[in-house]
């Protein structure tokens, strides 16, 4: 709320990504809120379903799954992964909490 007051007209707000889907107590606004807040900017939410809504077709996950694979084979794609022994999961448990990661969390056997 305080970061939409510091936009100016013209100004961009926009929440991204999956896990920000819904409004709650800790701080995410609605857009007629975001329109209230920061006069004459621009608020786009683009979370959830929103994010696929551009591949289309009856199974968009999957198609973004398959261009993902077929990148990571031809060595242009690398995922983000975060791993931890899995003797360490509640540090990883710990880490996801904290907003401490990027990527996938993997845990990986002893001797990994």
């Amino acid at each position: 709320r305080r970061a939409l007051g510091l936009l100016a007209p013209g100004g961009r707000h926009l929440a991204y990504g999956w896990a920000a889907t819904g409004f709650d107590e800790r701080g995410a606004v609605d857009p007629r809120e975001a329109a209230r807040l920061a006069p004459g900017a621009v608020s786009r939410w683009v979370t959830g379903p929103a994010l696929t809504e551009s591949v289309g077709g009856p199974n968009p996950i999957r198609a973004l799954e398959e261009e993902a694979l077929s990148l990571a084979v031809e060595g242009t794609f690398r995922p983000l992964v975060t791993a931890f022994p899995l003797d360490g999961a509640a540090r990883a448990h710990a880490a996801l909490e904290g907003r401490a990661t990027t990527g996938k969390v993997v845990l990986l056997p002893a001797g990994r």
